[in-house]
């Protein structure tokens, strides 16, 4: 039970423009170092340690709230700076655990210290308002727990807290519920992280404490339990009050300071790709600290961390500055795309997202279908984040021309965002084309003119050549009126585009004066 508490057209395409879509999960990344890369920001939220971030990819921001001398403002970092939304919030808190719900599209956020007592109580922020709820199957209350988002479950998973159960927790929206034996866990710690791999759909577990014990140890948890995947050796070392977050662009998880036995805090940049741990040795990199928090923005791909601690004195408590990691633009190539226009120049579009404000520039690498060499045209802004360029007729031939869109950061200091295929109308995939030859006859009709065209289609084709590139189904095939006073066409036919098939039709036309 909940209680809620007060707090174009179409038809002109069928031969003129034919795309093959582009796979957008081949992105290989660039051999030049990774790094962070401070942010600057107008507004500043007050340095804090102990609190929360998580990624609403609905609203495309980052959100931040509470920690130790953070007050009840809620953050949101767009990718360009820092802005407080100026709403009520939960009450201050700290050591809480926060994770954004991808079915819901809510950010869930359960329990933490109110410096009072460890809460139970759940939140979760719409991108307007936070509503509170007081539930009965909610767990105890607690803190330095940690909770990720299963995206293939779609539930949200909690795990661990200072001083209480080894259990495993779900919620999914409405109730909190219990998912896995006692004897099936991590063990008992807090101060630990956890983040959903979409790569692999699991969820992973590093480190936190037990008393003076620290861990070190590496689990996943696949929906139905949790699996120790410790490998032999190069773990990070024991630690807790790390940052932690998934790359989704680069399939790892990454790890960004912590503790051991002392205060100072680490400043090791840690990656696990679901086999081995890697340290990265980045040239730049935020000072040491623990008690800091993290999200990946997948629209902008990066890590964005934010606050913590070094030490306990007061110049070295409550940091306020911004990073992101990792700050290595990507060479983002896709398999070329093949374009059939005969006799015809090739408009190219695509959305490309600068999120950092630097100067960049789109190109359009294009060559005649087979051929090796590709050419380059730069492609010119035509509006809000949209390039064209258009590839002139005489560099292709009829088998069309292969294209793909890359673009280049001169700065070196920002990823971009593809947010599109290149774009003509109708597009299909490659699975899905099919090709259409129509023959004609008998030669003196052909000698006269007599030609094809599927409905909607400006140019009559010959003969014998082959339409490629179709989508699969039902089209309308349109014959050419010659010599009407000596040859009649033929009526109006329907031919069947089949995918991955090339289908050959006949048609005849015949002359008037052989007619009774």
């Amino acid at each position: 039970m909940r209680q809620l508490m007060k707090s174009s057209d179409s038809s002109f395409s069928w031969a003129f423009y034919v795309i093959l879509l582009l796979a957008l999960g081949t992105a290989t990344i660039a051999g030049a170092q990774e790094k962070w890369v401070e942010r600057d920001s107008l507004f500043v939220p007050p340095g804090r340690d102990d609190h929360m971030m998580a990624f609403d990819a609905e609203r495309g921001w980052v959100l931040m709230f509470g920690g130790d001398n953070a007050g009840s403002a809620t953050w949101v970092w767009d990718g360009e700076g820092w802005r407080d939304l100026g709403i009520e919030g939960p009450p201050v808190t700290r050591e809480s655990a926060m994770a954004y719900d991808s079915v819901r599209k809510v950010i869930v956020m359960f329990g933490g210290y109110d410096f009072y007592a460890n809460s139970n109580a759940t939140y979760e922020f719409d991108g307007e308002q936070w509503v509170g709820y007081a539930l009965e199957s909610a767990p105890v209350g607690r803190s330095d727990h940690a909770m990720a988002f299963d995206e293939e479950r779609g539930v949200m998973i909690m795990f661990g807290g200072e001083g209480v159960d080894v259990n495993t927790w779900a919620y999914n929206g409405d109730s909190w519920y219990l998912v896995n034996p006692e004897e099936n866990t991590p063990g008992e710690r807090s101060g630990h992280q956890m983040v959903y791999d979409s790569e692999r759909r699991v969820i992973v577990l590093f480190g936190g404490s037990l008393g003076e014990t620290l861990f070190n140890d590496t689990w996943e948890w696949d929906g139905e339990q949790w699996i120790d995947v410790t490998p032999a050796e190069g773990s990070p070392p024991a630690m807790r009050d790390f940052a932690m977050a998934y790359d989704s662009l680069r399939k790892k998880t990454v790890i960004f300071g912590g503790r051991a036995g002392t205060l100072d805090g680490f400043d090791s940049t840690w990656e696990w790709d679901g086999t081995a741990w890697a340290e990265v040795n980045t040239a730049a990199r935020p000072s040491q600290r623990h008690e800091c928090a993290a999200a990946y923005d997948s629209i902008r791909n990066r890590m964005v961390l934010f606050g913590g601690s070094t030490g306990n004195t007061e110049e070295n408590r409550y940091k306020s500055d911004t990073w992101w990691y990792p700050n290595n633009p990507p060479d983002i190539v896709h398999e070329p795309v093949l374009g059939i226009m005969p006799n015809k120049s090739l408009p190219v579009r695509t959305a490309i997202f600068d999120y950092d404000g630097d100067a960049f520039e789109a190109y359009v690498y294009y060559r005649d279908s087979g051929e090796t060499e590709f050419q380059r045209a730069q492609m010119e802004q035509t509006s809000t984040n949209t390039f064209a360029a258009l590839i002139p007729p005489d560099q292709f031939s009829d088998q069309g021309v292969e294209y793909y869109i890359a673009t280049f950061d001169e700065l070196g200091s920002g990823r971009w965002g593809y947010l599109g295929n290149a774009d003509s109308p109708n597009v299909v995939a490659i699975s899905e084309t099919g090709s259409v030859s129509i023959f004609i006859k008998p030669l003196n009709a052909r000698q006269k003119g007599a030609s094809w065209r599927p409905l909607g289609m400006k140019e009559w084709i010959k003969s014998g050549k082959t339409l490629r590139g179709l989508k699969p189904g039902d089209l309308t095939i349109q014959f050419k009126s010659i010599s009407q006073n000596i040859w009649r066409k033929p009526e109006d036919m329907v031919v069947k585009v089949i995918p991955g098939r090339k289908i050959e039709y006949m048609a005849e036309y015949e002359r008037r004066d052989q007619e009774q």
